[in-house]
């Protein structure tokens, strides 16, 4: 199989095959290398993914995501699993667990029996730096204006206002990443004194921040998503103009922002804050749902299915 397949896709096979492994199962759910190994073993072994973050399938074309097979897809939604189909992939079977990360954040709650202040900030903003050269939003070249022109609105909201703004960062502090995602945004923040926190490791620290805020911020980011899953109100900015399918056209138009405008950002948040929490999940219906159900039985769900196939 040497010009079949890659050398590090014959050497998986043959490690899973020499294992004797029952069951195979990644939380890496858009590897390429996954697809192609469970194709071809799948009818011997049980193989699993779970879904990690939103994924880059809603926007690639079908002859890319007729590639994408995955045996048992444990996916965040309906949402997420109307895209696979409308975008012909090979999932056999969906099984709608929510986000397994908020789920073990809650876990991680109860555990250490921590106390969760749900007012101790005003505005959550999430750091979305990571798509300004590559990756998944590569295509949206207006992606790293949006992210960093919401920042500095809600910074300069936050200051109008005295309101307290938790800026949770995507990397790890000291790292190659974190000081390039600091450097994205300072571009934007030149004008404030303004603080980027890292993720604090096997902490859980972004769902906290997102637990611990009012509303949460954001353009794009799964954290946005994942925050519906905890009853969190959020405020959506996308300024990009793509046109292609996102979870944000779902959102009432009293919650999401896609002009650049400083002046109607300052106007919905002010209602986005105005409003008890009850009022507003209320705005989302279904859909809150559709795009993110709650996440507390994801880990109990995925437990289930691999003993299940184990026996």
């Amino acid at each position: 199989n040497i010009f079949k397949r890659s050398l590090k896709q014959n050497y998986l096979i043959s490690l899973i095959q020499e294992i004797n492994a029952k069951v195979v199962i990644t939380h890496i759910d858009n590897s390429p290398d996954f697809y192609v190994v469970s194709k071809e073993l799948e009818n011997k072994i049980s193989f699993m993914a779970v879904q990690r973050a939103n994924r880059e399938t809603r926007w690639l074309p079908i002859n890319k995501t007729k590639k994408i097979n995955i045996p048992n897809y444990f996916c965040f939604s309906e949402y997420d699993k109307d895209i696979y189909k409308r975008k012909k992939t090979t999932v056999k079977n969906f099984h709608i667990i929510g986000s397994l990360r908020a789920g073990l954040s809650l876990d991680y709650i109860k555990s250490q029996k921590l106390k969760i202040n749900e007012n101790e900030y005003d505005i959550c903003l999430v750091g979305e730096p990571q798509y300004r050269m590559d990756g998944d939003g590569a295509q949206i070249k207006l992606l790293p204006y949006s992210v960093g022109t919401h920042a500095e609105f809600a910074h300069r909201f936050c200051r109008k206002y005295n309101l307290k703004l938790i800026f949770a960062g995507s990397s790890l502090k000291n790292t190659e990443e974190y000081y390039k995602e600091y450097d994205f945004y300072k571009k934007y923040l030149f004008n404030y004194d303004f603080e980027y926190l890292p993720v604090e490791p096997y902490k859980y620290s972004s769902y906290l921040r997102v637990l611990k805020s009012k509303v949460t911020i954001g353009c794009s980011s799964t954290l946005l998503r994942e925050a519906l899953t905890f009853n969190k109100k959020i405020f959506c900015c996308n300024f990009t103009g793509h046109s292609d399918d996102n979870y944000e056209i779902f959102i009432n138009d009293d919650f999401i922002l896609r002009q650049d405008s400083y002046d109607l950002f300052e106007k919905k948040l002010l209602k986005i804050l105005s409003i008890n929490n009850a009022e507003y999940q209320k705005k989302f219906n279904n859909e809150k749902n559709y795009l993110m159900p709650s996440s507390d039985k994801a880990i109990k769900i995925i437990q289930e299915n691999i003993s299940k196939h184990l026996n």
